[in-house]
């Protein structure tokens, strides 16, 4: 990880989830499917982290969680347009986080997201770049405590059979760290954690499973 020094010697921040995004060519009026059916439909889906979830800021302050607990939607029928919503996030949980150099115990919790589409991708059935909206709560107690706003990127890849699809991070500083520290206003974690800051994901990996009568493999035709 990056190690930049702040010029009035205090580190910063800390981060959220971020997703790979790339340039593509247009895809030719795809909608998402589920199952293999691209009517419209909002299915149930949830998300189970295969890897650490891990966080930086722009200064190089940490985060890194070990569990995930993610219920949302897939918007079936959504058109792969650039900026369209094909899903949302309704809870999200992270558990078991670890947050800056000082190892502060700390849980990011958040409700109410869209997931859009960043870029089009070339052909159907290709993977999607996304873009996550964030507005989440990192709370560690008095000590440790900040909110981060904004979006993150990713990809979401079509399913293979063995899941139903995933969803890979990737990096972009798109987040906004703000902090509720009263004991030091605009810092917090130690000082590491300063309103102002931006973070990224850095890593983190999650198998989509659907649910319901229409669950089944997530794609787009």
């Amino acid at each position: 990880m990056k190690r930049l020094t702040r010029s009035a010697g205090v580190a910063a921040g800390i981060a959220s989830m971020v997703m790979i995004g790339s340039t593509a060519a247009f895809a030719a009026g795809t909608v998402v499917t589920v199952g293999g059916v691209g009517t419209a439909a909002s299915v149930p889906v949830t998300g189970d982290n295969t890897s650490d979830i891990t966080f930086e800021t722009n200064f190089g302050v940490p985060m890194t969680c070990t569990d995930s607990d993610i219920d949302g939607t897939i918007k079936r029928g959504a058109a792969v347009s650039m900026g369209n919503t094909v899903g949302t996030i309704d809870t999200l949980t992270l558990d078991h986080c670890l947050a800056t150099s000082l190892d502060f115990p700390v849980v990011a919790t958040m409700t109410g997201q869209n997931i859009t589409v960043r870029s089009v991708p070339a052909n159907a059935g290709d993977p999607i770049p996304v873009d996550i909206e964030v507005d989440a709560d990192v709370d560690g107690g008095p000590s440790c405590n900040f909110t981060a706003v904004g979006s993150v990127r990713g990809v979401i890849n079509p399913g293979s059979g063995s899941t139903d699809g995933t969803i890979v991070l990737g990096t972009g500083l798109d987040l906004t760290i703000d902090t509720a520290d009263g004991t030091n206003p605009g810092t917090s974690c130690g000082g590491e954690v300063v309103a102002g800051d931006t973070a990224e994901a850095t890593g983190g990996d999650f198998d989509l499973t659907t649910s319901g009568a229409n669950a089944g493999l997530i794609n787009h035709s």
